[in-house]
């Protein structure tokens, strides 16, 4: 199943954050980090190859780095390539 998701409509997080509802956040590394202007276009391998868009700022104030542990989030509900509906799974505490 492929499933598409705009890369800036995706959220990255150097720690487990807290009081977020956002339920469709998995785990991953910074495989690459580039420059394109006013956006940072990163990738982040979590299963599957995700590009992200961040703003410069972010980047350095997060202190984003090729091979970081990042968490990768998004509050919109996934919508699969295809028309069929994406099935995500969580453990107890919301996180994979």
């Amino acid at each position: 199943m492929r499933v598409a998701i705009r890369a800036g409509d995706i959220l990255l997080a150097t720690q487990k954050p807290v009081g977020l509802s956002a339920r469709n956040v998995l785990e991953g590394t910074i495989d690459s980090i580039e420059t394109r202007g006013s956006t940072v276009v990163c990738r982040v391998s979590a299963g599957a190859m995700f590009v992200v868009h961040v703003t410069p700022r972010a980047l350095r104030s997060l202190e984003i780095s090729v091979g970081m542990r990042v968490l990768a989030g998004d509050q919109n509900t996934l919508l699969p390539a295809r028309g069929r509906v994406a099935e995500t799974t969580r453990s107890s505490d919301g996180w994979r």
